[in-house]
């Protein structure tokens, strides 16, 4: 039986969510999968021309940033982010515009059936991304996209965007930190590995340039895969739409992925035109500044201690000597413990959440705030206290005499959030 509604289509990939229980890194299991259901679908991956995106830090606003500037150069350009902010067609973006729902419906029939043969495999039912990249490579090839940019899930060698050979990938490598260090290694160099693991052989590899220890492993993988390798120096002086010094490094790496790009496939690049784009760009959840009900209120999806540090940088340097109402929650197994110690310097109000259980992959429930409340005062933390929920904390900011409210700690702390913001 077909699908015949959205939410139906939502309801059968929801129920490939692995239950709690089941809920870990499927690691070789399910790149092995995952490549078993690309090729019952015909290795449609394969014939579309793919930039990829793996690293700890600015992997979307990157993958984002290269989709603009190519769409400045007049390309019809796919893009693939994980996980969504509020529509799970945010995944399948055709020139950062979403498909139709109907459009979604019928491509997800198309796959249904691959995924129940699959079912009865030696490798099992696929999961709930490995459908959802399945589905957008078939959505990029049936809208017969010039190229795709396709972000990593988590780490880049096991991850289920890894399913493409060819040589004439474009792989970009951003900042590697510590972050899922349970399952990508304790060391950044385990960690690069990991992320480095996306190169495949003859691609072309642009990494940003950053710790020495990490940009020898990928100089190390990059030779092993007779892939060209460039580093990619900061440019301070670029002039951004988006705020956060963060982003400086993301349009660096954005600029020249695309010029190589473009170049590799026999076009001319036009420095005006990128110019032009990242001067003007937005970028949902990325030090994102709202006027809501006359209170400023900046959302940031920050979920580790390197992003932390790097957003509260550009706050100091964006609202010099003030101090905010935050409203924070982070997701189970986080590192909350190195995250508080970022933020508290600049909390004149702690308000600790929780977001309720998300229609996103592999995602736990939030971390209890009660523990999290114990640990800021532990921390030193006076002005803190507790709120049952994301849009209830929110409303009751907004209702108070904070000028600025700053909410960050979780992507899907953010997604609440958002969907809340959209509805009121």
């Amino acid at each position: 039986m077909g699908i015949n509604s959205y939410n139906q289509a939502l309801k059968f990939l929801f129920s490939h969510i692995p239950g709690k229980e089941t809920r870990v890194y499927s690691g070789e299991l399910g790149l092995k999968r995952m490549k078993h259901l690309a090729s019952l679908i015909g290795y449609l991956q394969e014939s579309i021309p793919v930039i990829h995106i793996a690293g700890t830090s600015g992997k979307g606003s990157t993958a984002t940033m290269i989709t603009e500037i190519l769409m400045a150069h007049g390309l019809k350009v796919g893009l693939h982010v994980s996980p969504h902010l509020v529509d799970i067609r945010e995944r399948f973006q055709i020139n950062r515009k979403l498909v139709s729902k109907e459009f979604f419906i019928e491509t997800l029939n198309e796959v249904i059936p691959y995924v129940t043969q699959m079912h009865q495999s030696k490798f099992g039912a696929p999961t709930y991304f490995e459908i959802n990249t399945a589905l957008a490579y078939l959505i990029f090839k049936k809208k017969k996209v010039d190229v795709a940019v396709i972000e990593t899930g988590l780490g880049g060698l096991l991850d289920g965007t890894n399913i493409v050979s060819n040589s004439k990938k474009l792989c970009v490598i951003t900042r590697i930190g510590l972050d899922h260090t349970e399952i990508l290694g304790t060391t950044l160099p385990e960690i690069a590995s990991q992320k480095a693991g996306i190169i495949q052989v003859g691609n072309t590899v642009v990494a940003l340039k950053q710790e020495e220890s990490v940009q020898q492993v990928i100089k190390k993988v990059a030779k092993l895969k007779q892939a060209k390798l460039t580093f990619v120096e900061t440019d301070k002086h670029l002039k951004l739409g988006v705020r956060g010094d963060f982003q400086l490094e993301n349009a660096s790496l954005a600029i020249e992925a695309s010029r190589q790009w473009l170049e590799n496939f026999g076009k001319i690049y036009d420095e005006k035109k990128a110019s032009s784009v990242l001067k003007n760009i937005s970028i949902t959840g990325r030090f994102d500044v709202r006027q809501v009900h006359g209170k400023t209120v900046i959302i940031d999806g920050a979920h580790n201690p390197e992003k932390m540090t790097a957003f509260i940088s550009s706050l100091k340097k964006y609202y010099p000597g003030r101090k905010f109402k935050f409203i924070i929650a982070f997701k189970k197994g986080k590192n909350y413990q190195d995250m508080l110690p970022i933020i508290m310097p600049l909390a004149d109000t702690l308000v600790l959440t929780k977001f309720s259980s998300s229609q996103q992959e592999a995602i736990d429930m939030s971390e209890d705030p009660k523990v999290i409340l114990e640990v800021a005062k532990n921390l030193g933390a006076r002005n803190v206290s507790l709120s049952p929920a994301p849009k209830l904390a929110l409303k009751e900011a907004l209702d108070g005499n904070d000028e600025i409210i700053v909410i960050t700690g979780s992507i899907y702390l953010q997604e609440e959030i958002l969907r809340y913001l959209r509805v009121s």
